[in-house]
């Protein structure tokens, strides 16, 4: 057989050309599964920074700043992450209620980011039963009869449609319970005020209010007495006796007192005392956090 020159040279060549084309094929596809990796990695960081400024917000709650919002506005925060990434989250309040928490993260390179929303809840604290005033044990009929549970809007404010009638006395435990006294008085501790809010106050002795107006939370510790024409609107909460003085004054929002009695010589204006849910309700939702709806939790929004 005759052999041709340069043959097994071309051969050699052929082959070479073959396996620099799979190590180069092999190589590229080596790259790209980084290069993917890394695009993963980022955008786990970057989730995971959206969902640490979540929450952040949720955990540290700032009724001073998200409680006074109005229907429509918004309030931000922005932070760094544990991983080195960031997070800037906008809470923009739906209602008297709701919040839409929308957050954005960037992993520590800035080169992904990865947006995740919420929906939180005014956590309001409330008792088994509605009444203008709900007591531990029966009232006088005198005070009973100056107790009005038709709900109404303090004048001048803009409030949802009334909830109707409800009773104007009740007999429950709420405000002796432990639990629930403990739970108020934690929150007119926090205090807050500002626009579409309201004040709160913890008194932890007795308490003598003479004259004067007063809005919002307000929990009193011992007794509270209520005389010189006095105006409280909100929500009154007293561990021990709700007492009338002299010329009294009026209650407009919930109370919920341990005992409550018109004093000897007392004679307040009627009603005494007048329910309205829209300023109990004001008052509470100015102090309380926002808590995470269970029902929806925390989703992508791109």
């Amino acid at each position: 057989m005759r052999r041709e020159p340069g043959f097994a040279l071309a051969l050699v060549l052929v082959a070479l050309v073959l396996i620099g084309a799979l190590t180069a094929g092999a190589l590229f596809a080596a790259l790209q599964e980084l290069r993917g990796g890394r695009n993963r990695q980022a955008a786990l960081n970057a989730a995971a920074a959206a969902e640490e400024g979540l929450l952040a917000v949720l955990e540290a709650w700032d009724t001073r700043t998200l409680n006074t919002l109005a229907a429509g506005d918004s309030g931000v925060r922005s932070g760094v992450a544990v991983g080195g990434g960031s997070y800037h989250v906008t809470a923009t309040r739906l209602d008297e209620s709701y919040f839409l928490l929308a957050s954005e993260g960037r992993d520590r390179a800035g080169d992904a980011r990865q947006a995740l929303g919420a929906f939180a809840a005014l956590a309001v604290p409330e008792p088994d039963a509605l009444a203008a005033l709900i007591v531990g044990s029966p009232p006088s009929a005198a005070l009973a009869a100056l107790a009005d549970g038709a709900d109404a809007a303090p004048g001048g404010w803009s409030c949802p449609p009334s909830l109707g009638l409800v009773p104007g006395v009740t007999v429950g435990a709420a405000a002796s319970d432990s639990a629930f006294f403990a739970a108020v008085a934690a929150l007119a501790q926090r205090g807050a005020a500002g626009v579409d809010s309201l004040p709160a106050a913890f008194a932890p002795g007795d308490l003598t209010l003479d004259g004067g107006r007063h809005l919002g939370l307000l929990v009193v510790g011992g007794d509270l007495f209520i005389t010189g024409g006095a105006e409280v609107i909100g929500t009154v909460v007293v561990r021990g006796r709700l007492g009338f003085l002299g010329m009294g004054g009026r209650l407009t929002g919930l109370v919920l007192a341990a005992s409550a009695a018109l004093l000897p010589g007392a004679s307040p204006p009627a009603p005494a005392i007048r329910f309205s849910r829209c300023a109990a309700g004001r008052a509470l939702r100015s102090v309380v956090p926002g808590r995470l709806l269970p029902s929806r939790g925390i989703g992508p929004l791109y």
